[in-house]
């Protein structure tokens, strides 16, 4: 922050540069984006992540029988044409950029397999042909029969036209982020069903090309991306529509460490509870998915004790079945430095901070002296109930500004 009032020549360019750092003095690289149209939301991961042509395209398209798979090119190589021509589609099922999966097709293996995702693959789509684009050449197998081609964006972050880039270029810098969007979409389900639409500010971090000559950036998620996000959850039993709702964040600051970032407004049809779920493996020394309590006996060599299931002191969780391994030594307290989790069944309804315990007879020692007691800090996270996918999501009022403040 420059001084005031300005006593000298250093406090004069202090607050010279300040002015110059960006609008009203608050920052460099100001950014923005503001709509009003109503634009549909492209479910790709690449730009464009919106468009206005109707219909809007679907963010789940369940699978389409394949009739025909034909690499296109000399051999080897980054592209395959798959046909569906008996499909009777009306319209385009995928846009450009859009990740598809396929599976079950009969080929005579003697290349390489066509079953796999394909992701930020679709090149061209019409409404019987579909072209892909690998990362890399390949040597195709011959296709024989079979197999379908699907999308489903389901808990995936699908980004929106609401993003901005900025630099950072001082360990005090923040960047100040607000956004709004106003969102409707459809959905089906045959069954009751419960999803999660979470609207998220996540922050990319930008590396320069190793392509010769190239001189633009590549974007994946930072490391701890989610910057802020707001949810809404669902509960319905039957195929339907949510009218608009709108999202409003104000005032987020963000302060990663130098670098260029590309900060973009998602959207994410989420199906898992993240409040309830099963164990996670935890190795020795890693951050800690529990935490201990509980003295372990003497373990003359480093030993392992399967197949534990353990006894649910808090909550409602039931189901896991773990092995535990305990690190050679004397007498000493459980800890994530000596004791090893692997799970071979995660169970179900735990949640974080629910206790769990092991006997210590089970561990090589006596109980209750050697019983081991776990705190979870983290879950894998389960599935709601019923088979909700997305459909199409209009975007309606949005915008979106990023700009750093100097400190």
């Amino acid at each position: 922050m420059s001084q005031f009032p300005v006593e000298d020549t250093v406090g004069m360019l202090e607050g010279i540069n300040y002015l110059l750092s960006g609008p009203a003095g608050l920052g460099q690289n100001f950014q923005g984006f503001s709509d009003y149209r109503n634009a549909f939301l492209t479910g790709t991961t690449r730009a464009p992540f919106s468009t206005t042509a109707a219909p809007g395209p679907s963010l789940y398209v369940a699978p389409i029988n394949i009739d025909n798979i034909t690499p296109q090119g000399a051999s080897p190589t980054r592209y395959i044409e798959i046909d569906f021509t008996s499909a009777g589609l009306s319209d385009p099922p995928f846009s450009a950029g859009d990740t598809v999966t396929i599976s079950g097709v009969t080929d005579d293996a003697s290349g390489e397999v066509y079953d796999g995702t394909y992701g930020r693959s679709v090149v061209s789509c019409t409404n019987t042909t579909l072209i892909l684009q690998t990362n890399k050449a390949y040597t195709w197998s011959v296709y024989i029969s079979g197999g379908t081609v699907e999308k489903d964006q389901t808990n995936t972050n699908n980004s929106t036209d609401c993003n901005a880039k900025v630099t950072v270029y001082g360990p005090t810098d923040r960047v100040f982020v607000t956004a709004q969007l106003n969102l409707a979409f459809t959905y089906t389900c045959t069954t009751a069903s419960e999803w999660d639409i979470r609207i998220k500010i996540n922050r990319y971090r930008g590396e320069p090309t190793q392509t010769p000559n190239d001189n633009d950036y590549l974007f994946d998620l930072d490391v701890n991306p989610l910057v802020s996000e707001q949810v809404t959850h669902y509960s319905e039993s039957t195929s339907g529509t949510a009218s608009n709702v709108e999202y409003i964040f104000t005032t987020v600051l963000d302060q990663p460490s130098f670098g260029y970032y590309w900060y973009i407004l998602d959207v994410d049809f989420n199906t898992y509870d993240p409040t309830q779920g099963g164990l996670l493996d935890q190795p020795m020394g890693s951050t800690a998915i529990y935490t201990y309590t509980g003295t372990a006996a003497t373990q003359a060599m480093t030993a392992t004790y399967a197949g534990i299931v353990p006894t649910t002191l808090t909550g409602i969780g039931s189901g896991a079945d773990v092995d535990v391994v305990l690190l050679e030594g004397t007498s000493t307290a459980y800890a994530e430095q000596n004791v090893r989790i692997t799970v071979n069944s995660g169970g179900s309804d735990y949640q974080p901070g629910d206790q769990i315990s092991i006997l210590g007879t089970a561990l090589g020692g006596a109980s209750p002296a050697n019983d081991m007691t776990l705190t979870i800090q983290e879950i894998d996270p389960q599935a709601y109930p019923g088979d909700a996918k997305p459909g199409v999501f209009t975007m309606g009022l949005r915008s979106f500004t990023a700009q750093v403040i100097k400190a």
